[in-house]
């Protein structure tokens, strides 16, 4: 699970993970749609990604290392290359719409939880 710590606001439950050159490249090409497996996909290290292959809009909330959002895409369109953001480590991936959804903005810091194990 992936949330905000000021608020406590859940941002995903459900999180694919890409760790390896092959799975962050790899991504979600060739889906037609966000994976209802997830609510969010989390490549690391990354500081860039791209909608090859893809046939929806994402949006992406790139992260330092520490979690704080250093960058927002949203509405990120198919066939698209972001630019590699600065001091960026993790990119999440998550469905159109759900940055402003959530409210996220930049310098909100979040946290991973995994059951009784969080990463802040």
């Amino acid at each position: 699970m992936i949330y905000r710590i000021s608020d406590q606001k859940t941002i995903a439950e459900r999180i694919g993970w890409a760790t390896s050159f092959t799975q962050r490249l790899q991504g979600l090409m060739f889906t037609k749609a966000f994976p209802q497996a997830y609510d969010g996909f989390m490549l690391t290290p990354c500081n860039s990604v791209h909608t090859l292959f893809m046939r929806y809009a994402i949006d992406v909330v790139f992260l330092d290392l520490l979690l704080v959002t250093v960058a927002i895409r949203a509405n990120m369109q198919p066939w698209r290359i972001s630019n590699i953001v600065k001091g960026a480590t993790y990119a999440l991936e998550l469905p159109q719409g759900s940055s402003e959804l959530f409210q996220i903005r930049l310098g909100d810091h979040l946290a991973m939880s995994n059951g009784s194990m969080t990463k802040i």
